[in-house]
């Protein structure tokens, strides 16, 4: 099974903002929520083979640099701890649910792109096909 096919996304709301609680511990006004706001905080796993942790990251941190500054995400290379069940490499992303897609498909496209490029026999394009089939192959 590849890397492509095992990420996985997770949401979860986040509240901040100033605490409208008063001494009493009752809420200020009605609903005692007034002056927070809610984000909705989504996280995605992608596992990596340890061959092409080097094509997401760059050189000097570049490429996975550019990733969170595209996306506003935070992304976090995670090593493999048997012990807390995490079996392989992964990065772990977190940020808005549209940033967290985004930076997911993106770390996908690189590994997939990557990997076609160390692998090229492994893929045969419509030419190679068509090649084939007009010599007689």
């Amino acid at each position: 099974m590849s890397a492509a096919a095992v990420a996985q996304t997770n949401t979860s709301t986040e509240t901040s903002g100033p605490s409208s609680r008063t001494s009493s511990g009752r809420g200020a006004g009605r609903g005692g929520h007034r002056h927070q706001s809610q984000r909705v905080v989504a996280t995605a796993s992608v596992p990596i083979t340890t061959e092409l942790i080097g094509a997401v990251v760059g050189k000097q941190g570049a490429t996975i640099n550019k990733i969170k500054e595209g996306t506003h995400t935070r992304i976090s290379h995670l090593e493999p701890t048997p012990g807390d069940g995490h079996l392989f490499h992964s990065f772990h992303i977190s940020g808005s649910p549209q940033g967290v897609d985004r930076a997911r498909r993106w770390i996908l496209s690189i590994i997939a792109n990557t990997y076609r490029a160390d692998h090229p026999d492994e893929f045969q394009t419509e030419e190679t096909a068509a090649d084939g089939d007009a010599s007689g192959n």
